[in-house]
């Protein structure tokens, strides 16, 4: 690892940290469980133990993935492909994660009162997830998937307008990635969205807003975000790579 890649890991996994210890501990757990398990498997015999020592190896291998993939800040861990597909073997991975966070999508889109979208500025928009290429926002010709783990919808990331940036939840990406990239995106005529539309897409967005311009301080960044989406927020994590910005 060169001195550049040093200074971007350094700088995406110090504001995570606290993440990757999370899900090394939990595979740890998993794991003397399934160890448990074996062992009475074993001694005790009958098959009674052998379909929860699975489970329990299938989460463990879940939960050091997601330990690996937090500690080298690797937002393709699911299988995430530049068009939006997402690779057979990144979902079966990684379903004991998957399945309550669709459990949560799921619930999110039924059931919460806050639109899909928000404006954030003329010909910008901010919201969750779509499923469907009709429901953008009028005049969207360009859609920024944040999501590492949720493949697009079909129709979307067949528009000739969609590009994939993904971001590990809870997580960020480091300052130069983000400006490299903001740097293809348009000034008008944008649909960002991560799963929910309120961490990454507050990230992402407030850093749209201050390499454009449109805001002159991280302060100002996310009181334009609140202000046109209210539940987002922006996390610790995003928070300390953003303060960059100002200070080097």
């Amino acid at each position: 690892m060169n001195a550049e890649q040093n200074k971007r890991h350094s700088e995406c996994f110090e504001p995570t940290r606290h993440i990757y210890a999370r899900y090394s501990n939990l595979f740890l757990v998993l794991m003397v469980i399934s160890i448990i398990l074996v062992q009475r498997g074993v001694v005790v015999g009958g098959y009674v133990y052998y379909i929860p020592m699975i489970i329990s190896l299938w989460c463990a291998a879940a939960a050091g993935l997601l330990s690996n993939a937090y500690q080298v800040n690797e937002p393709l861990a699911f299988g995430k492909q530049e068009t939006g597909e997402q690779v057979w073997y990144g979902k079966l991975s990684f379903v004991p994660y998957l399945i309550p966070l669709w459990i949560r999508q799921f619930i999110i889109t039924r059931c919460t009162k806050e639109p899909a979208y928000n404006e954030l500025l003329s010909g910008v928009f901010i919201g969750r997830r779509l499923s469907k290429a009709s429901q953008l926002p009028e005049g969207c010709t360009t859609i920024v998937d944040l999501a590492a783990e949720f493949p697009e919808a079909k129709s979307i990331r067949k528009l000739p307008g969609y590009k994939s940036f993904p971001i590990l939840e809870a997580s960020v990406r480091s300052k130069d990635e983000l400006k490299e990239f903001i740097a293809t995106l348009p000034e008008h005529g944008i649909y960002i969205h991560c799963g929910q539309g309120h961490g990454r897409t507050g990230f992402f967005s407030a850093a749209f807003l201050i390499e454009r311009g449109y805001a002159k301080t991280l302060e100002e960044a996310e009181a334009m975000l609140v202000a046109a989406r209210p539940k987002l927020k922006l996390r610790k994590s995003g928070r300390s790579v953003l303060a960059n910005w100002f200070t080097k």
